[in-house]
C-alpha cells in the first residue's frame, strides 16, 4: 500500500494491520529473516505452493524498517516465465482503488 502523505510503501506488518478489518487476505509469507547466500534464495523458489499442486511461481524479497518498505525485488522461476503468453509490461497501467480507506 502506498502512503501518499509519507511518500512510501507500507511494511507487511502495517498492511496486515490495515487488512485485519477486511476480508482481503495477504499473500503467504514463506520466510522472514536474512538470507546469507544466493543458494538460500534459490531454495525459497522450491517452496510448495499453497494454491496448487506445485512450487511457487516466485518470491518477493523485501527490505523494511520503521513500518516502511525500503526496497523490493521479485525472483521468478524461469519455468514460470516461459509459460506467460503476454507479459504485464506490454499492457497499459491501471490504478488500483480502495473504497474502505
Amino acid at each position: 500500500m502506498y502512503d501518499r502523505e509519507l511518500e512510501c510503501f507500507w511494511s507487511v506488518e502495517r498492511l496486515q494491520q490495515a487488512l485485519d478489518e477486511t476480508s482481503i487476505h495477504m499473500v503467504p509469507t514463506v520466510f522472514t529473516g536474512t538470507c546469507s547466500s544466493m543458494e538460500q534464495l534459490k531454495t525459497l523458489l522450491e517452496t510448495k505452493s499453497q494454491f496448487y499442486d506445485g512450487v511457487v511461481e516466485g518470491v518477493v524479497i523485501r527490505k523494511e524498517a520503521n513500518q516502511q518498505l525500503h526496497a523490493k525485488a521479485k525472483l521468478v522461476r524461469d519455468d514460470f516465465i516461459q509459460h506467460i503468453d503476454k507479459h504485464w509490461t506490454t499492457k497499459g497501467v491501471m490504478k488500483n482503488h480502495l473504497r474502505f480507506f
